[in-house]
């Protein structure tokens, strides 16, 4: 059958009685991979933060001895700030080497100064 031969109402009914549409389920192939991972990215990030915990605060004493020693010893440290979000949240912890100090901060890898006072726990990484 050619077009011109189907009625209105045959159309109609074809819609109305046999034709399934699949919904979103024809859209889904748009995705593309890029934005899949970067959704996947998203989400990870997402579960990090809600899993982030506060860790013990740690004396000054305390955190200048850990510090002392990951200088002396060329170790990586890990650092929670004191600092939280508007959530409540605390900020990601920092990871890297002490490559100076001055004064009461210390310089930790790409993450620039970092004043002592900020710190909540450090600890030396394996």
């Amino acid at each position: 059958m050619k077009m011109d031969e189907f009625t209105d109402a045959q159309v109609q009914d074809f819609f109305d009685n046999h034709y399934v549409d699949r919904g979103m389920k024809k859209w889904q192939g748009f995705f593309l991979s890029d934005h899949t991972s970067a959704l996947k990215q998203k989400q990870t990030e997402d579960n990090e933060i809600l899993v982030r915990e506060a860790k013990k605060q740690m004396a000054i004493k305390n955190i200048s001895e850990t510090i002392n020693q990951a200088i002396v010893k060329n170790k990586y440290v890990r650092i929670q700030l004191n600092e939280k979000d508007t959530n409540g949240i605390f900020s990601k912890e920092i990871e890297g080497k002490i490559l100076g100090n001055h004064e009461d901060q210390i310089y930790v890898g790409d993450n620039g100064f970092i004043r002592t006072e900020l710190i909540r726990h450090i600890e030396i990484m394996k």
